[in-house]
């Protein structure tokens, strides 16, 4: 308790600092963080500190498409990574692969413990420490800001569709080699974007590929190794951010300029709306890029067709809850619409009348509910009896 109390307050004081200041963190995972009661103990840093340092994982990470990506960075972050994902190209320990990662998702603040970690961290030269808690080191993460400008325009996949076994393995592969970053991938663009196609083996997980080696090796052939093809460069003006804000369902920045796309470091979902822009557009991993309109831009996250049509369901329901409640009982009257009483009754007509068998008569009540059966006399008897003895 007192290590997790000391990594609270730390982040709590940087928030408050106006030299620092609130954004996202990313913390180096272990079991070491265990003793907390849960490894997911630091989710709470928001909680802690009223939203202004952000989570990296969360309640409820398993529900968001930027998932595998946040495993793929833990790993190159921690020591010993849980990697709980399969079939993700977990690259390990690599502080320079992973620093590039939080650059490119927008985090501000990178908090590491182990040995291994906190060393490597301390000679990164994006990373400058900024504070300590027992075996806790803060680090701040330079050149993540949430809006960035792009260098070359975004390419749109032709061939990779919207759903995870289409979008997550060119995605992934994307996230683990920076030397890919200059051009981002789109799934959807305007006509004047350029289109990019990759080889339908680059969707495969790598058991499925293991597999395909191995059935070209049986076969005597040589299986082909899926390569991404080089993406057109076309060269974006450049263009200044400023006076970027947010909150939970909201972005706002300005733009020196309209008609220049930038990339909005924020997970991409269809709820999300934009004023004074074009947009937004998924790109991979899993962020967004807008077309500025206007020099002022705004994101937020709005409702689609499926939110409104459950809200008038919810609205009908609760309503006519209510009006069962209070309605008053109905004398008996025949159904508008009974199609099994009408198929009883064709099957009734069809089968002829029922037998009614009449049900016992019920016990008399100074009756016994149970009589021994009659004796029957094994022989007529006489008028005195069978033992010489009058009968009466």
């Amino acid at each position: 308790y007192p290590e997790f109390y000391g990594l609270v307050e730390m982040v709590e004081a940087i928030g408050k600092d106006p030299k620092y200041g609130c954004g996202r963190s990313m913390w180096e995972y272990g079991p070491r963080l265990e003793g907390y009661g849960t490894p997911m103990a630091p989710m709470l840093l928001p909680h802690y500190t009223d939203g202004c340092i952000g989570s990296m994982e969360g309640l409820y990470f398993e529900a968001s498409s930027t998932t595998p990506y946040h495993f793929l960075n833990q790993s190159a972050l921690s020591k010993q990574p849980s990697s709980p994902q399969r079939d993700l190209p977990y690259p390990g320990f690599n502080i320079d692969l992973g620093i590039q990662q939080l650059q490119l998702m927008g985090v501000k603040y990178y908090l590491a413990f182990s040995d291994t970690a906190v060393a490597a961290a301390k000679v990164h030269p994006d990373l400058t420490e900024i504070a300590t808690a027992g075996v806790w080191h803060m680090f701040e993460v330079a050149d993540a800001p949430l809006v960035s400008p792009l260098r070359y325009e975004p390419v749109v996949y032709a061939n990779v569709g919207e759903t995870q076994d289409e979008w997550l393995q060119p995605a992934a592969r994307f996230f683990t080699d920076p030397a890919e970053w200059d051009v981002l991938r789109a799934e959807t663009g305007p006509s004047s974007w350029a289109r990019y196609t990759i080889p339908e083996t680059a969707k495969l997980t790598s058991a499925q590929l293991t597999k395909l080696r191995a059935a070209a090796a049986a076969d005597g052939g040589v299986f082909e190794e899926p390569t991404m093809p080089d993406p057109p460069r076309k060269e974006l003006a450049s263009v200044n951010v400023s006076s970027i804000t947010s909150n939970d369902d909201s972005v706002e920045f300005d733009v020196d300029q309209i008609g220049v796309p930038v990339l909005v470091k924020v997970s991409y979902f269809p709820n999300w709306k934009v004023s004074g822009a074009e947009g937004p557009y998924r790109v991979t991993p899993n962020l967004m890029v807008v077309i500025p309109t206007s020099t002022h831009v705004r994101l937020h996250y709005g409702y689609v067709g499926i939110d409104l049509l459950a809200m008038m369901l919810t609205a009908i329901g609760i309503a006519g809850t209510a009006w069962l409640f209070l309605a008053k009982p109905e004398p008996t009257r025949d159904p508008i619409f009974d199609p099994l009483g009408w198929t009883a009754a064709r099957v009734s007509g069809l089968v002829g009348p029922t037998e009614i068998v009449e049900a016992t008569p019920p016990l008399d009540a100074a009756d016994p509910w149970w009589r021994p059966p009659p004796t029957e006399p094994t022989s007529p008897p006489d008028a005195t009896g069978s033992s010489g003895q009058a009968i009466t």
